[in-house]
């Protein structure tokens, strides 16, 4: 799903991270207990993505009013480990995109063009 985020030159735009990670368990005692506290038979990546993308998101927004095009490195900078400090892991993310919707691109594009 889209994010929404006001971007300091075009003001509302959606756009939607997209990026891979990887993880390392640096506490296994944190880690087990917090992964086993899950209650659930699921994976560790489906234990971890859902907190990965609930921290890009508040990273996201809290980021409100700069440009859009700074995210990727807002995001790596500050995310992730104050999102997994509990959990025993570390994890790293690479931002591939930012993509942008097709409102926001026609958007972004009048701007650039004199016409918003």
């Amino acid at each position: 799903n889209p994010i929404s985020f006001t971007d300091s030159n075009y003001g509302e735009l959606s756009l939607r991270v997209r990026g891979a990670y990887s993880y390392r368990v640096i506490d296994p005692v944190k880690f087990v207990s917090d992964y086993m506290n899950t209650g659930s038979n699921i994976s560790v990546d489906d234990y971890i993505r859902p907190r990965l993308i609930s921290a890009v998101e508040k990273i996201i927004i809290s980021n409100n009013g700069t440009s859009y095009t700074k995210l990727p490195m807002v995001i790596n900078k500050n995310l992730i480990q104050e999102e997994f400090a509990d959990t025993g892991i570390s994890v790293n993310v690479f931002i591939e995109m930012i993509d942008l919707t097709e409102d926001s691109k026609v958007k972004i594009n009048k701007a650039m063009q004199g016409l918003v």
